[in-house]
């Protein structure tokens, strides 16, 4: 058996990776002879390394990609990685029918960091979150199987947390505008404690959900009531080195230094 017999029964069988190690082994050749059978299949568009010994195998309607979309191999590569992760931020959101443009990396929050992914037309970024294995996922089905996705509720906080990851905090407002339709109240007070995420985080989170073109307030509400009985201290709407003149909005003991402008 050659390599191109083998990723095509591979093929044939639903599966799209397999690791160098388990291909020498199954072909019985040599690591050399497998990365000059690899590097004609790549040549051709059929296969795309990843990440060391992780490759996957690309069909034809792929092609001109030169690579999988990343939802048919997230989860086997982070599981290379031994690297707990979900898909999050835009990504997620995009999943949800939230994104307001497609965005144009596909974002993954991780425990340990790594490096970016750029093949083709793929662009894979990776955030390093300290919550990656304390916050509720879901299993989303994918074509080869499942991956980890953030629920709606971690999204909408982790868009706020991450916000220049998502463009600009009007871009975050503009999402969580589409994205409150998916959102749960009970669930949503679950996650949006100080017991989880930083003060900061929860005023801007629910500053923004309150604003009248968000239409959020449901979701503010208990956020809210939380600052009323802690009064955390004032901080930035946006960080920025000169805030302290700009207006103060005393509800979120938040300095309004920015104003929110929603793209709908």
């Amino acid at each position: 058996m050659n390599l191109e017999r083998y990723i095509s029964e591979l093929q044939s069988k639903g599966r799209y990776f397999f690791l160098r190690e388990e291909a020498v082994s199954v072909l019985g050749c040599s690591n050399e002879a497998f990365k000059l059978a690899a590097i004609r299949l790549k040549a051709k568009h059929r296969l795309c390394n990843i990440r060391g010994g992780f490759w996957t195998i690309v069909p034809h309607e792929y092609f001109s990609w030169g690579i999988l979309p990343p939802s048919w191999f997230i989860d086997k590569l982070m599981g290379y990685l031994e690297n707990s992760y979900y898909v999050g931020l835009l990504s997620a959101a995009a999943l949800y029918g939230a994104a307001h443009q497609q965005p144009q990396q596909f974002q993954v929050m991780v425990s340990e960091p790594v490096r970016p992914i750029i093949r083709g037309r793929v662009n894979i970024k990776f955030f390093k979150n300290s919550l990656v294995s304390k916050v509720t996922i879901k299993k989303w089905q994918t074509e080869t199987g499942y991956m980890n996705v953030s629920t709606p509720e971690v999204t909408a906080i982790d868009l706020v947390k991450f916000y220049r990851k998502a463009g600009h905090l009007s871009n975050v407002a503009t999402v969580l505008a589409e994205l409150k339709e998916k959102l749960n109240i009970n669930e949503f007070i679950k996650v949006a404690t100080p017991g989880l995420y930083e003060w900061p985080i929860l005023q801007r989170l629910g500053y923004l959900l309150s604003l009248e073109n968000v239409g959020g307030r449901e979701f503010s509400a208990p956020i809210q009531e939380l600052i009323s009985q802690h009064t955390p201290r004032f901080v930035p709407l946006v960080n920025q080195d000169s805030y302290e003149n700009t207006k103060k909005d005393l509800n979120w003991r938040l300095y309004i230094n920015e104003e929110i402008e929603l793209d709908l």
